[in-house]
């Protein structure tokens, strides 16, 4: 995306309006200015996400391309039935897990899905993201193996080596899946956080999705989990703020469990900054006294708001991470912005600009180009169930679905 694509005003502020109005803290749609070119529009609704959100709104905004509308409806309706063959996936895997006395979690997707669907939204997502325990990984992998699906990741040496918290795999219609034994999937982070799966799954309660009741994550771990997996994403794309809103606006919020968690996981300021951006961005509900007892009100704080205006409403690409990204990314890995600040610098000296992902098997650095051996999975699979809990040893939860 190019800077003036990026910052197109009337894209800008229409796509702004969009997601403000799913969170409730809309005013009136500007009309779309006549013979505007429509390529920013589309592009910046393919970075934040927001063609399932337009659908419903279209006729709503003045001057609307017939065709933007056209495909918003379209973009809707693959959604939709995509997430049937999710949901069908995560009962085929979800049992299969029981059926193997493994216990597990659905994070983000339908538990997320299930905040927009009682709004009357579609949220998109494409993938299904399961976290298990890490001493019951291979189980895990076995049984869904069994179940048919497929282990993607042909890395073997890459796994061996950087002992990554999640593999891919291809659920049994076809769908993706994210077989997880943390929440922190890069190690570099794992050596500053402390997320305890054990607990995690101790803790468990059922959520309502498409798919049924489903064991999740506790209402402030499912909060805590939404602001870190946007902050080591970047943290700067309207959906993942869209998420944390709807979250937010909960009934049942408890502020200072949200607190307690992020503290205890120690990743108190990079769910302060999302719970902050999502707040300035899109009006969430987040007590101003939070925000500041995680993010603080130092340089953080400041380096933050400079930030939101420099980068005027822009989303990291494959190609180009903006300010904000780097700022959220970093707040996991440094304590100190002059820390984050030479860190960047000098890697941007030895790498260059560096795609933060990249799916081509053929980048040895992607978790899809085939390396190594049988012999390195073995030792990644025994890596993982040597991993204890930072904040909490015990291993083992009992196999018990809540109110089961």
């Amino acid at each position: 995306m190019t800077a003036r694509t990026d910052r197109d005003p009337a894209a800008t502020a229409l796509v702004r309006w969009l997601f403000r109005d799913v969170a409730g803290t809309a005013s009136d749609v500007a009309p779309w200015p006549a013979e505007a070119p429509t390529d920013p529009l589309v592009r910046l609704l393919d970075v934040h996400r927001g063609w399932t959100f337009l659908a419903r709104r279209a006729a709503s905004v003045p001057g609307l391309p017939a065709d933007v509308a056209a495909r918003a409806v379209d973009e809707r309706r693959s959604a939709v039935t995509y997430q049937v063959a999710l949901a069908a996936d995560l009962l085929r895997c979800g049992a299969a897990l029981d059926a193997a006395g493994v216990p597990w979690v659905c994070v983000k997707g339908p538990v997320v899905a299930a905040l927009h669907e009682a709004r009357g939204e579609v949220r998109p997502f494409t993938d299904l993201d399961l976290l298990v325990p890490p001493e019951r990984f291979a189980d895990a992998l076995r049984a869904l193996s069994t179940a048919g699906s497929v282990l993607l990741d042909r890395n073997f040496a890459l796994l061996r080596s950087r002992v990554p918290g999640e593999v891919d795999l291809r659920a049994p219609l076809g769908t993706m899946l994210d077989l997880h034994w943390t929440l922190v999937n890069r190690s570099e982070r794992r050596r500053r956080a402390a997320v305890p799966t054990a607990r995690l799954l101790a803790t468990r309660v059922d959520v309502t999705t498409a798919a049924g009741p489903v064991p999740a994550l506790g209402p402030a771990e499912r909060l805590v989990h939404l602001c870190l997996h946007a902050a080591g994403s970047g943290g700067d794309r309207l959906v993942w703020l869209l998420d944390v809103a709807l979250a937010c606006a909960e009934p049942d919020v408890d502020w200072d469990a949200v607190v307690a968690t992020a503290r205890a996981w120690r990743v108190a300021r990079a769910v302060g900054l999302v719970l902050g951006r999502s707040g300035a961005v899109l009006g969430a509900p987040v007590p101003g006294h939070v925000v500041a007892a995680l993010r603080g009100r130092g340089d953080w704080a400041a380096a933050d708001v400079l930030a939101r205006r420099l980068d005027r409403g822009r989303a990291s690409t494959p190609a180009r991470r903006t300010l904000g990204a780097h700022l959220a990314a970093g707040s996991l890995e440094h304590d100190r912005l002059a820390s984050l600040a030479v860190h960047r610098s000098t890697g941007r000296l030895r790498h260059g600009r560096r795609a933060p992902f990249t799916a081509d098997p053929a980048d040895p650095g992607s978790a899809f180009h085939a390396d190594g051996t049988v012999e390195d999975l073995h030792a990644y699979l025994a890596a993982v169930a040597a991993h204890g809990d930072p904040a909490d040893p015990a291993s083992g939860v009992e196999n018990r679905r809540p109110g089961r």
